[in-house]
């Protein structure tokens, strides 16, 4: 096979070997002269060939390769642009961008469960409570209520969905489920939402105007508002637009090989797009594996250019007419539209203007979207609508956890267990009312409280309540723990 391009940088070489072998007749057979061999490999394009000059032949020769290029091109394009190749390429490449952003921090670990929406549903359907299915058992039952198990800080799931039902899958059904483990384990889940949420086609639509309130307090978004009103919807993210991880190919981007190709995007489909939530996992992971905190993954900050930014995007100078590169992003959001995005409890990738760069400014939960229709969810509740702080809580949960669990059983009283437990969390709180940056790292909390309570009918059980409140914030976060000796109890984070 010719590889494309290669013709139109090695011709010349090509076509002076060709007409010296011809004319030496090396490779033709006796019976055959070099005219009937290239008659019969020009066929009904030969033309007047035995009259030919060596010009016009070469002329032939390129024209003919020009078009096997031009062949393979098309034939490459419709291969890459596949709908199913694109979705295993931007997989593997999501996969991939944030492997190699954060592979360097010691701390930060990244594990591979590969299953499918439709496996996810069949372990929803074979079960009516969320703690008996198999995705339980990954996340929860085989770490965090574990003894000695790791307790995973975020799950990132390479899926889109809407309200609406998901390849005859009951969406929301799925999602409480998914959401119900999200919140007994403390980790978060992250996923990429589909311009259907908002009943539109394509999310540039939305800068048309429209009405995000009118359009939740439809009937149709009635069950999807109650989930989005429970407590574990504060464990559930939704990110927009998708981001561009591999620029289109280009000849001079394989400079030395042999396959030189030029993929050439005539709409929007045929960029390469990948789900947002890869995207928000590498600004929290690179915010934890850089200060061991949630709160430097969002930006931007004054001195911290670099805070909330997405790194090494491919830049896309050669697409554009104007003198700044095109953003790697599907939908450059305006600012009135993020806000109101925002609001609505969506985390929205924005474009900074004349840039290549993509930053993430703000990190709400899907709880957000419930203050559509029920508004008594104000501002008193807002520390529990930003995911950084469900974050940061999560993980002081997860050590709250293993302590306790450590502790319950042994031959001590509660007032011992509670003395314990606050004597580690105060090493985490800052007596400074102006902390500094480093104070902030090392000390994240203004202020602590842990309570440990014998159940009355449950022995053995002891409930644990602890309530924390981290700096920049007028209220605190509280979560509940089950907590029984012998075994496990699944912990209930509630407010």
């Amino acid at each position: 096979m010719v590889a494309p391009g290669t013709a139109s940088t090695r011709i010349n070489h090509l076509i002076s070997h060709l007409l010296s072998d011809l004319e030496d007749m090396k490779y033709v057979d006796e019976e055959k002269s070099w005219i009937e061999v290239l008659t019969q490999w020009f066929g009904a394009d030969a033309g007047d060939l035995p009259n030919s000059t060596t010009q016009e032949l070469t002329g032939w020769i390129q024209e003919t390769l020009a078009g096997i290029d031009e062949l393979l091109e098309l034939q490459l394009k419709q291969i890459l642009h596949a709908a199913t190749l694109q979705k295993l390429e931007s997989s593997w490449r999501g996969l991939s961008y944030l492997v190699e952003n954060v592979k360097s921090y010691s701390q930060v670990k990244v594990v591979v469960l590969d299953v499918s929406w439709e496996e996810l549903a069949s372990d929803a359907q074979s079960t009516i409570v969320f703690d008996h299915t198999r995705i339980f058992k990954h996340v929860y039952e085989t770490e965090f209520g574990s003894p000695g198990g790791q307790p995973l800080g975020l799950l990132v799931g390479d899926f889109e969905v809407s309200h609406l039902p998901k390849q005859s899958a009951d969406t929301l059904s799925l999602i409480r489920q998914l959401s119900g483990t999200a919140a007994a384990a403390f980790t978060p889940l992250i996923l990429g939402a589909t311009p259907e949420i908002f009943g539109a086609d394509d999310l540039p639509s939305l800068e048309r105007g429209i009405d995000l309130q009118r359009t939740f307090a439809q009937n149709e978004y009635l069950d999807w508002q109650s989930w989005c009103a429970s407590p574990d919807a504060r464990f559930f993210g939704l990110a927009l637009p998708r981001f561009m991880v591999r620029a289109p190919y280009t000849r001079t981007m394989t400079p030395g090989s042999d396959f030189l190709f030029t993929e050439r995007c005539s709409s929007h489909s045929d960029y390469l797009w990948c789900n947002a939530s890869f995207a928000v996992a590498t600004v929290i992971a690179r915010s934890y594996g850089e200060t061991g905190w949630f709160d430097d993954f969002l930006g931007p900050a004054l001195g911290d250019e670099r805070r909330g930014v997405l790194p090494k995007l491919p830049l896309l100078t050669h697409h554009s007419d104007l003198d700044w590169p095109l953003p790697p992003i599907e939908w450059a959001v305006p600012d009135s539209t993020a806000q109101t995005l925002a609001e609505s409890g969506f985390i929205c990738l924005r474009h900074c203007k004349y840039t290549p760069e993509i930053l993430i400014a703000s990190a709400p939960n899907i709880r957000a979207m419930a203050r559509h229709r029920f508004p008594d969810l104000t501002h008193s509740d807002s520390m529990e609508l930003q995911l950084h702080h469900i974050l940061a809580v999560s993980r002081f949960a997860h050590h709250i956890k293993r302590i306790a669990r450590n502790l319950t059983g042994n031959a001590i009283s509660n007032e011992e267990i509670q003395e314990q437990l606050y004597a580690w969390i105060a090493k985490y709180v800052c007596a400074n009312p102006a902390p500094s940056t480093l104070e902030r790292q090392e000390q994240p909390l203004k202020n602590a409280a842990v309570d440990i309570i014998a159940s009355e009918t449950k022995p053995g059980t002891h409930l644990c309540r602890v309530q924390l409140q981290p700096h920049g914030v007028k209220q605190h976060l509280a979560m509940h723990f089950q907590l029984r000796s012998p075994g496990r109890g699944i912990s209930s984070p509630t407010s």
